[in-house]
């Protein structure tokens, strides 16, 4: 018995890791990446974008109807727990944060922590409060040490910097904010020897929104994105179109093929750079970067990975009870 045992125990232990490969604890620490980036432009139309690194979880996206407003959650997934980054509703309202890179212990939300501090104004509300009317003193709306981005489509955007409790709205007149992780204490004294620096980034996005501001498009939020060139390769690059309640993604710094979610009608389809067409809809569950990858709209593959493994298990136990028995008989 004691032979048998030894025997299968490693082929089990092989099995459950084709099972279920991602199940494991990222071992990474929780460190806050210096690839994300994001922007709010204001020109013919509105675009929103972001920049979320990928390389240490999941980033997962999901739409939830309330008071006959559909709003999508993006959340990040960091060390096997997930977060909510960002959201928009299908009136416009576009809420992200990046804690800063300083920061220790940073504070991220859960999206039931989310949906408590912004649920009010996602579902309920057609915008964000004016930047000149926020109350930023006890406020749910301000999440500290991070820097926030409120905007709509109402030419209403603004960034809050909260450190340590104190909170300011960042003034700006131009028709354009761009979030990054540092604050206006960060040091910054290495970052023209360093080309992935956030500050170094800024620059290049500001720079390439200037360059298009008259005509923005939907190419010209790929192109900034682009421009700010990560240093991860596992990214997701987000562009939303408020005006018509559309999501464009990208991943891996591959901007030749892109997704579209409808947020009106809960579907998520190629949009351009792939040999065939498909189309779904949005999983009450949401999907995630990785289900795009591989073109799973569903937990099919699971259930196949799950029937495939148990049919292994079964020709794994039945070979050892076959050897077991040779063995028995040859002594």
């Amino acid at each position: 018995m004691t032979g048998f045992i030894s025997r299968i125990l490693p082929l089990l232990s092989f099995a459950f890791i084709f099972l279920f490969p991602n199940d494991f604890p990222d071992q990474q620490s929780q460190e806050i990446s210096n690839s994300e980036i994001g922007f709010v432009v204001y020109s013919q139309n509105t675009y929103y974008g972001l920049n979320l690194d990928n390389s240490q979880g999941e980033i997962r996206f999901r739409i939830e109807t309330n008071h006959n407003k559909n709003v999508l959650f993006i959340d990040q997934n960091i060390e096997d727990v997930y977060y909510t980054v960002a959201a928009t509703n299908d009136h416009g309202a576009f809420i992200a944060y990046y804690p800063y890179l300083e920061t220790n212990n940073p504070i991220r939300l859960s999206p039931t922590q989310f949906d408590k501090n912004f649920g009010k104004l996602l579902f309920e509300s057609s915008s964000v409060p004016l930047r000149k009317e926020i109350n930023l003193s006890e406020n749910p709306l301000i999440i500290d040490n991070s820097n926030q981005l409120l905007a709509d489509e109402n030419q209403n955007a603004y960034i809050i910097e909260t450190i340590n409790g104190v909170s300011k709205v960042i003034p700006s007149q131009n028709p354009y904010e761009i979030l990054t992780a540092v604050n206006s204490y960060s040091d910054i004294t290495n970052m023209n020897n360093d080309f992935f620096h956030p500050f170094q980034q800024k620059i290049r996005v500001e720079n390439e929104i200037k360059n298009n501001i008259n005509n923005f498009s939907l190419n010209n939020g790929f192109d900034v994105l682009k421009k700010a060139q990560p240093i991860q390769d596992v990214i997701a690059s987000i562009i939303i179109d408020p005006n018509r309640n559309q999501i464009f993604l990208s991943f891996d710094k591959d901007f030749e093929k892109i997704w579209m979610i409808n947020l009106d009608g809960g579907t998520i389809e190629t949009f351009a750079g792939f040999e065939k067409y498909h189309k779904g809809n949005m999983p009450d569950i949401g999907i995630t970067a990785n289900d795009l990858r591989i073109l799973n709209f569903s937990n099919e593959g699971l259930m196949i990975r799950i029937i495939f493994g148990a049919i292994g298990i079964l020709i794994i136990i039945l070979a050892t009870v076959l050897l077991n028995i040779r063995d028995y008989k040859l002594q």
